[in-house]
Parts: structure tokens; C-alpha cells; sequence
């Protein structure tokens, strides 16, 4: 974990993973500290339903640069809605789209 020099406004700006794709433990360590690292698998569950990168089935990690991108919409109070629509969040998307069609009912 290298830090950078330089702040530029970002969030992130000065942290910097070992690699790309940091799997959760590394996460864990950057993003909340070694003393509450332990917290991470707990938290990721709830950021991944309001739109955090998830961990890619090929190169076993979250991608560093959506992560990042995740946290700067959150600081630029970008909604959730906009960030990410989760089909499984039916409040959320009746909240933002309506109720759902009936089963059945012709396409428009």
C-alpha cells in the first residue's frame, strides 16, 4: 500500500491497493484502518446494495479505480438511484419507478 503524493480533492487520492483488483481483506485494511478491518465483510454487504463494485468471478477481487468512483459519487451526493439500480431492491425501484407491471399484462 503506497501513498501517493499530492492531493487533488479525491477521496482516495491518498491510498493506493497492491494491485487492480485488491480482494476484501486488503479493502478492509485501507479503507477502514487495522483496527476495525474486521468490520469490512459486514459493511461490503450493505455498500454492495447501494452499488459497490463487486468481487470479479475472473481476477478474484473489487476493481480499485469503480471503487473509487463509488466513494467520489457518494462525497458528491450523487443519489443511489443514479449510482446503481439493484433489480432485487423492489422499494427502492417502486419509490423511483413505480409499482412493477402485473403478470400478464400486455407490453406497452
Amino acid at each position: 500500500m503506497a501513498a501517493r503524493s499530492g492531493n487533488d480533492g479525491r477521496i482516495f487520492s491518498r491510498l493506493e491497493p497492491s494491485c487492480h483488483w485488491p480482494n476484501d481483506d486488503e479493502l478492509g485494511l485501507l479503507i477502514l484502518g487495522p483496527k476495525r478491518a474486521h468490520l469490512w465483510p459486514a459493511i461490503v454487504k450493505v455498500e454492495e446494495r447501494a452499488g459497490f463494485p463487486r468481487v470479479s468471478t475472473l481476477y478474484g477481487g473489487r476493481e480499485w479505480a469503480a471503487i473509487v468512483e463509488f466513494y467520489e459519487r457518494r462525497r458528491r451526493n450523487v443519489p443511489a438511484a443514479v449510482m446503481s439500480l439493484d433489480p432485487t431492491d423492489d422499494e427502492r425501484a417502486k419509490e423511483n419507478w413505480g409499482p412493477a407491471p402485473r403478470k400478464g399484462a400486455p407490453k406497452a
